[in-house]
C-alpha cells in the first residue's frame, strides 16, 4: 500500500490550513511506512493515535474558519468531518480491542476519504473563506497553530 503523497492540487491558498494538511498526509505515509516495515501494534497505534489528534485539532481549526466566513455549506461539511472521525474512531476502535487484525483497513478508509475531501469540499470551503474573510483574520482565532 502507498499514500498519494501531497499534490499541489491539494494546496487551498490558506496557510494554517495547508500546513494542517500536510501535517496529516505525513503522519499517514508515516503509518503507512511502519505497516509495510511490520511495526508493532503499538508503534502502529502510537502513529494512528497522532493522526487522530492532528485531524480534531484539523477539523476544528478548519470549521472556525468556515463559521466565522459564513461559509453556506458549513452544516454539511462540519457533518462530513464528524462522519470520518466516527468511522476511524470505530476501526481504531477495533483494531485497539484486537478485532481488526491490521489496521489497512483504518488507513485506506482514512487515505481515500482525506484525498476526496481535499480535492472536492475544501476546495469550495477556501474558496468562499478567501473571497468572504481577509487573510489577516486566517489566522486569529485561539487555536490557531504555531510550528
Amino acid at each position: 500500500m502507498k499514500a498519494s503523497g501531497w499534490k499541489r492540487e491539494f494546496e487551498t491558498g490558506i496557510p494554517l490550513i495547508d500546513h494542517q494538511h500536510r501535517r496529516l498526509m505525513e503522519g499517514l505515509e508515516g503509518c503507512i511506512r511502519a505497516l509495510s516495515h511490520g511495526a508493532a501494534r503499538g508503534v502502529v497505534l502510537a502513529l494512528a493515535h497522532e493522526i487522530q489528534a492532528h485531524a480534531i485539532d484539523h477539523f476544528r481549526d478548519e470549521e472556525d474558519l468556515m463559521k466565522r466566513s459564513g461559509y453556506p455549506d458549513f452544516e454539511a461539511h462540519r457533518a462530513r468531518h464528524a462522519e470520518l472521525a466516527a468511522v476511524v474512531a470505530d476501526l481504531s476502535d477495533d483494531y485497539q480491542a484486537g478485532r481488526l487484525a491490521v489496521p489497512i483497513q483504518v488507513v485506506r478508509t482514512f487515505a481515500h476519504w482525506m484525498e476526496e475531501h481535499l480535492l472536492g469540499d475544501d476546495q469550495h470551503a477556501a474558496a468562499w473563506i478567501r473571497a468572504h474573510m481577509a487573510p489577516d483574520r486566517w489566522s486569529d482565532h485561539p487555536s490557531a497553530e504555531e510550528d
